[in-house]
């Protein structure tokens, strides 16, 4: 949160109001000594089942139990954390629990329907949530790597390292029923067992997503029909769309930025693989940023 970009932005401003018209975490990030903007260095959000079910039926919503991982690294006081956590569980009526495994200790929260683990690593600097008891325990002894989920392995191990905010998620079984995609792209997308989004923020965001196929020549398949089929088709279609606007429409208009943004990101846009990932990555950098905002003195 101290990049360039972040402050010319504005950004930090914008997180310090989030902050303070939210009682409970300006309360317990004050308790915990922590100031997320010099202090937290990156956040990671995992999820081994995608996180929206699309249309679910009872059965599927009562079966369905988040299995989710998020890792806060950053400079922090263990003490200082604990004791903010198990004092805003008291105040708020739902006590925190100290759980023993072996000669570790871990914090459930009583996070209604799921309970959350929370585990810390000082040499690490990282403070660990999960949703399971065992991947908190693993996270604390060996890192990422025994995740249950292959796939989501694979999608964080190409992670540059330097990312600030990531996500990662294996893809549903089911998919949304209103998804119109050519069958052949349908076909492929389906061989999509696993993905992860990185954004690196210094002087520009680098936005990276990786795919972990079912098989490597899938992934040379999927990426040719990327680079091209679906991208220049795109980019065709938005420059008509752009073509046929009213002649002196305002060029501030957001639907204008929009397009002229989201044509600069397929002109941009780099696909590579190895092996069953494909990964594609973009660099936003300030000019862009400035033009789909509506602020016309930079340009992309």
């Amino acid at each position: 949160m101290t990049s360039a970009l972040v402050k010319s932005q504005g950004w930090d401003e914008l997180l310090k109001t989030l902050i303070a018209t939210n009682g409970l975490l300006q309360e317990f990030l004050e308790n915990a000594g922590i100031n997320p903007l010099t202090q937290i260095d990156s956040v990671l959000v995992t999820s081994t089942v995608f996180p929206i079910l699309v249309n679910p039926s009872q059965e599927e919503s009562q079966k369905f139990k988040p299995s989710a991982l998020v890792a806060i690294r950053g400079t922090f006081q263990s003490k200082k954390v604990i004791k903010a956590l198990e004092t805003l569980g008291k105040e708020n009526g739902a006590p925190v629990k100290r759980v023993k495994v072996d000669d570790l200790t871990l914090w459930e929260l009583p996070v209604p329907g799921n309970p959350v683990y929370v585990a810390i690593h000082n040499q690490q600097k990282t403070i660990f949530l999960a949703t399971r008891k065992e991947d908190a325990v693993a996270c604390i002894r060996v890192g990422f790597a025994p995740l249950k989920s292959k796939e989501i392995t694979q999608a964080l191990a190409v992670l540059g390292g330097k990312e600030v905010a990531y996500l990662a998620g294996t893809m549903p079984q089911k998919k949304p029923e209103n998804l119109s995609l050519d069958p052949e792209l349908q076909k492929l997308t389906e061989q999509v067992e696993g993905w992860s989004i990185g954004a690196e923020v210094s002087d520009s965001i680098r936005l990276g997503l990786n795919l972990v196929t079912q098989e490597g020549n899938t992934t040379a398949t999927l990426r040719d029909a990327l680079e091209k089929k679906y991208f220049p088709d795109l980019r065709k279609e938005i420059a008509r769309e752009l073509e046929a606007r009213p002649i002196g429409e305002e060029k501030g208009d957001l639907g204008n930025r929009v397009l002229r943004a989201y044509l600069e990101v397929l002109k941009k846009i780099r696909v590579s693989t190895e092996g069953n990932i494909l990964g594609l990555s973009f660099t936003l950098n300030e000019g862009l940023l400035d033009s789909i905002l509506g602020k016309e003195d930079k340009k992309p």
